[in-house]
């Protein structure tokens, strides 16, 4: 992974309420409600990489499962 091999902090961030994703015509006429939530840095040096994938895997499960940032 990039991030542990460049020693940078890595940001989990999920984008969601985009209306016409893959789509050229769609995505411009189409309105969304955007939203984008942030979770907390994550630093390899506390962690392996395996534990870092995932932390972050288990942030994007739950902020696709619950309403609040994990």
């Amino acid at each position: 992974m990039l991030a542990c091999a460049t020693d940078c902090p890595v940001l989990p961030v999920h984008i969601s309420g985009i209306r016409g994703v893959g789509r050229t015509l769609s995505a411009l006429i189409l309105s969304g409600q955007p939203e984008i939530r942030f979770g907390s840095l994550l630093h390899c040096k506390e962690r392996d990489q395996q534990q870092l994938l995932g932390q972050i895997a288990d942030y994007l499960n739950g902020v696709t499962t619950n309403s609040g940032i994990s």
